[in-house]
């Protein structure tokens, strides 16, 4: 997965060819920075499923909470 992240990120990054005050560029921008999101969301999440339970009773959280996180899809 961190292949293909870096892969298309990679890609968007071209955006910065084009004039800084066009539209194209403005959107590529703003799909790169959705999709970070979504990525950063997505890994955030099976970060917190990975926790044992003694970590997630000092946050407040029970084994249901993470569950219900987890299942969460990503745009969420």
């Amino acid at each position: 997965m961190t292949r293909i992240d870096q892969t298309m990120i990679a890609e968007l990054g071209t955006w910065q060819d084009f004039p800084p005050h066009s539209g194209l560029r403005r959107a590529l921008n703003a799909i790169a920075t959705q999709a970070e999101g979504y990525i950063s969301r997505s890994r955030q999440r099976r970060a917190l499923a990975e926790l044992d339970d003694r970590l997630l009773r000092d946050i407040g959280l029970t084994r249901y909470d993470v569950a219900l996180e987890a299942s969460k899809p990503f745009w969420q």
